[in-house]
């Protein structure tokens, strides 16, 4: 079996000892130095005499992900404190350079880490009013306010009146909300070999997973629910407000116009914008039109709004959001102005997960469960009629 330089070193200096008592000191010193030099030599990796030494170091052993990167970045190893490359298990055959023919493979137990989706935020739950249930159904008080022509609150009004004239009686129309809790579930088995050999924690993936996919679900829910066995979504609710659209399958600076104005003026400083991938490059394209010209809203050949800077991600002031939950360009709710404190959640039991071995004992695997019992809804029934008598306002505003 091949030596390591640190055998050979003791042998030749256990050598010298028993040469010592014939050999002048100072012819001693001498071959001390040749020899240390040598060996100094062979640390650098030049014409290394044995050829599996590579093969007796410790294998690599990154200890996380930024390790092996920085690994790649130096060529290094903190394998006995010395300085080598990265073994040549991880090298690309055909060289070292980037892209498809050269680079470095992953380390097997580090890839779970790259091949993870990042999941949107939610929506609505951040925005919306949320209030714990005590019960599997709760009740909440409400003015029902669908016209300000002659009152307010449903029936607050202020009249003019002369001495000793008549009061004109007015009071608000009560009404009640109720949320009743619904089970949003995910479920999944998973093989004891996996849980067993995975290099990732598989019960933790599957909780994060998990509590993705709810949330997920959950705010597509809140947008286009139902309402019957689901939660009741807010973009085509009956309290929400539809802005015709003035070209088919186009979203034109007159749409966008039309839907600000049919938002509440009280929700102007907490509405935001929300739109699909496919609406926000309608959207990048809006221009303005002036006579008969006209000039680009989102970019424009001025900084800091041409091509090469940011996006500016709002419009008229309140930001503007892209999501996948949204229709498609073309279809109601391409883009949708909101003020999602209108809508309530109301939360009975919150995100619960639980593992069990017993489920699928026959096929060796354990089952995952995730649980959670909510409703949603806007409190809003109907729009409001303003005073003017003309114009429909809201605080939910959809594209038709």
């Amino acid at each position: 079996m091949a030596q390591t330089i640190e055998e050979l070193e003791k042998k030749v200096d256990d050598k010298l000892e028993e040469l010592s008592q014939d050999v002048k000191s100072s012819c001693l010193a001498e071959v001390k130095e040749d020899i240390r030099k040598g060996f100094e030599e062979l640390k650098k990796g030049r014409d290394l005499p044995w050829a599996d030494q590579k093969a007796q170091e410790p294998a690599r052993v990154f200890k996380h992900y930024g390790d092996f990167l920085q690994a790649v970045a130096y060529r290094q190893s903190p394998t006995l404190g010395r300085q080598h490359e990265i073994p040549d298990t991880i090298i690309k055959a055909m060289g070292e350079a980037t892209g498809a023919t050269g680079g470095f493979f992953i380390p097997i137990e580090f890839k779970p880490e790259l091949l993870k989706l990042i999941i949107e935020d939610q929506v609505v739950r951040p925005r919306a009013r949320v209030v714990p249930m005590a019960t599997d159904t709760l009740w909440w008080p409400r003015i029902r306010d669908v016209s300000h022509v002659s009152a307010i609150h449903g029936g607050v009004k202020g009249t003019w009146v002369a001495e000793a004239g008549t009061l004109t009686t007015g009071e608000p129309i009560a009404a009640q909300l109720q949320l009743v809790a619904k089970k949003f579930t995910d479920y999944a088995t998973v093989s004891n070999e996996l849980i067993m050999d995975s290099p990732i924690s598989i019960p933790e993936l599957i909780s994060s997973l998990g509590k993705e996919g709810i949330g997920f679900f959950e705010d597509y829910s809140a947008l286009f629910g139902t309402g019957v066995g689901e939660m009741k979504g807010c973009v085509t609710c009956a309290a929400s407000l539809p802005q015709t659209r003035k070209t088919a399958n186009h979203i034109v600076y007159a749409d966008v116009v039309g839907m600000q104005t049919q938002l509440f003026p009280s929700s102007y400083k907490r509405a935001v914008w929300v739109c699909s991938p496919s609406a926000f490059g309608e959207l990048l394209q809006m221009s303005l039109p002036v006579g008969t010209g006209g000039s680009a809203v989102f970019v424009t050949n001025v900084p800091p709004q041409t091509a090469v800077q940011e996006i500016p991600m709002t419009m008229f002031g309140r930001p503007l959001i892209v999501s996948e939950k949204m229709s498609a360009l073309g279809t109601a709710g391409d883009l949708f102005l909101a003020d999602f404190s209108y809508y309530i959640i109301g939360d009975r039991m919150e995100l619960t997960i639980t593992a069990s071995e017993h489920v699928a004992f026959a096929t060796d695997q354990t089952a995952f469960r995730i649980i959670e019992r909510l409703d949603g809804m806007p409190w809003l029934d109907s729009y409001l009629l303003a005073k003017n008598g003309t114009d429909k306002l809201s605080a939910f505003v959809y594209l038709s």
